[in-house]
């Protein structure tokens, strides 16, 4: 995350750039990318933590499903 900070002093102003880590877990039944979550689709669920890929949303098994999407 970027935050442009402007501050007013004596001297002539200065435009700098302040970058802030912010901690982000990535729920289980979602992945993560870009520091957006995305849920799994139904049909689709995800019992692990922390997933920065599509491919952690695991197909249901046969003759199975989920309800809603965002399953563990």
């Amino acid at each position: 995350m970027n935050t442009t900070v402007n501050v007013a002093t004596s001297t002539p102003l200065q435009r700098g750039t302040v970058s802030i880590e912010v901690p982000f877990g990535c729920p289980r039944g979602q992945w993560c990318t870009a520091g957006m979550r995305v849920n799994c689709s139904i049909g689709f669920y995800n019992p692990l933590e922390d997933q920065t890929d599509a491919t952690a949303c695991i197909l249901c098994p046969l003759n199975s499903d989920t309800l809603f999407e965002q399953a563990t």
